[in-house]
């Protein structure tokens, strides 16, 4: 249960621009001390490492033995995994032999880069509710300007109006998939395991 605090105290944070601990501020905030004491090894944003396997890796490297590592990652089948599938062919800084980000959304997948190096691993899907955005446009026009990969995907496109107007369209009509009443779920897995 406190991961999954931990997991929606962090989110809320990187979506107000709140993580002044992390962005300069002299003045560390003793909410995140105490976070970090607890979970030494707690990865958001560890599906966009490029080398799935060595950041897996060091997630359990850096855990003290008998620590917790924790681990959040959007799903495949949820808003963001979708979306990052649409954008995927527009972003040139991904190689075919990368693997896609989203798969850190797959129980089997994170379970097995971890390997026998951990145990009691324990997974929970669930949605995070965002209630930002009054109109699909809205969330389209948020990403497009304000979220790297979206961003490359667009500055790949160029002057390309017949393809901007294309991932226009198909980013609207997915937001408009998970925009119910004012609200977009997201899904999320929260994966936790034990360092042997």
């Amino acid at each position: 249960m406190f991961l999954r605090v931990l997991v929606f105290y962090l989110i809320t944070m990187v979506f107000s621009g709140g993580l002044n601990a992390l962005q300069g501020d002299t003045r560390p905030d003793p909410d995140l001390i105490q976070l970090v004491q607890f979970a030494p090894a707690l990865a958001v944003g560890v599906m966009f490492a490029p080398d799935h396997q060595c950041a897996a890796g060091e997630l359990v490297r850096v855990c003290r033995p008998g620590g917790t590592i924790g681990v959040i990652s959007w799903t495949a089948e949820g808003y963001f995994g979708r979306m990052l599938a649409a954008i995927r062919p527009y972003r040139p800084s991904l190689s075919a032999a990368l693997a896609p980000s989203a798969l850190w959304g797959r129980e089997n997948y994170v379970t097995g880069m971890l390997g026998d190096r951990v145990r009691g691993v324990s997974t929970v899907r669930g949605m995070l509710g965002v209630d930002r955005f009054d109109s699909a446009k809205a969330v389209h026009t948020y990403f497009k300007n304000h979220y790297g990969p979206t961003i490359e995907a667009y500055a790949n496109i160029g002057a390309n109006a017949v393809l901007a107007a294309e991932l226009d369209a198909h980013l609207i009509e997915l937001a408009q998939e998970y925009l119910m009443g004012g609200v977009m779920e997201w899904e999320y897995l929260l994966l936790t395991a034990e360092k042997r």
